[in-house]
């Protein structure tokens, strides 16, 4: 990208996992980095400013603060977290967000979403979750049609990061204290794994090359592996007693936890994922073997409380 000084790219959610992965390559590249948070004295808001992020106090509503935020950005990455109360507020935010990076030049935008489950055979369009993935769907029509010069759309699969805190405790209640996993799944379910790493990566990626990525939809996993391995290959780095507390065919049944009730949506997940065609982007994406090894210390303090497996 020929300017004379660095790119700017304004980073959403740069405090979560998605977000921090982009914001902290981005800097390893010596590109300028904007963002905005709630509490500027969280601990991820003060690693931010550390590496040199420009952090903005304010939310995603706060348009006074993401037009101080996004101005002089040339560049965006967009991931938003769902209002489980509100499922049309995601959507709202998304569009504001277009508008504003619009109006401040921004020439390419790259959305974060998730995968499409319409298709799958256990696909249930009254499911809790139904209208938070299909507002998923409406932001990537949003950004479509929003006039960026370059648009780029990643729909990650699972990440493998749910299996760590703080999102293994909304995914799983219970795993970290007991060491066992509510699971609607089977040890043979297969998943869709996704290194938040790298996300990030083709991410920058698009940002270095975007005429190549442009107009792209592109779906993301690194591995496709079985329940009951990642739970052998959690236990072995944490050194617990972790186990899956597999639910019988009738407890699914009547399960009313839509965070049970969306893991059976998931059982066909993997059908959407075609690893020969991620990988012909030329980006190495790593193993759930090897995030486990690399957050090594991230899972050990996961579970600590967990008795051990010896």
């Amino acid at each position: 990208m020929a300017t004379d000084s660095p790119p700017a790219v304004f980073v959403a959610s740069a405090t979560g996992t998605q977000g921090s992965a982009v914001a902290r390559q981005l800097r390893d590249l010596g590109w300028q980095v904007h963002a905005t948070t709630r509490n500027t004295d969280s601990e991820a808001a003060k690693d931010l400013i550390a590496r040199g992020v420009r952090v903005t106090q304010g939310d995603w509503n706060n348009e006074a603060a993401l037009e101080e935020a996004i101005a002089g950005c040339h560049l965006l990455f967009l991931c938003l977290f769902p209002n489980f109360t509100d499922p049309s507020i995601e959507l709202a935010q998304a569009k504001a967000i277009f508008r504003i990076a619009k109006a401040a030049r921004v020439t390419h935008a790259i959305y974060s979403g998730g995968l499409p489950t319409q298709t799958l055979p256990r696909y249930d369009p009254t499911s809790f979750i139904e209208p938070f993935r299909v507002s998923k769907q409406n932001i990537e029509k949003e950004l479509k049609g929003a006039g960026f010069k370059y648009w780029t759309i990643l729909e990650p699969a699972f990440f493998m990061a749910n299996f760590l805190s703080p999102k293994v405790e909304w995914q799983y209640p219970g795993a970290t204290e007991t060491g066992s996993f509510n699971f609607a799944y089977r040890p043979d379910t297969v998943l869709p794994l996704i290194d938040h790493e790298d996300i990030a990566a083709f991410s920058v990626a698009a940002f270095r090359e975007p005429d190549r990525f442009h107009q792209q939809t592109i779906r993301l996993a690194g591995e496709l592996l079985t329940v009951g391995k990642i739970i052998e290959l959690l236990a072995h780095t944490a050194e617990r007693n972790l186990r899956g507390g597999y639910l019988s065919d009738e407890e699914v049944g009547k399960a009313t936890d839509f965070k049970v009730t969306n893991q059976v949506l998931t059982f066909d997940l993997y059908t959407l994922v075609n690893l020969d065609e991620v990988r012909r982007w030329g980006l190495r994406l790593g193993t759930f073997e090897e995030f486990v090894e690399r957050e090594a210390g991230n899972v050990k303090e996961t579970y600590r409380n967990v008795k051990t497996s010896r």
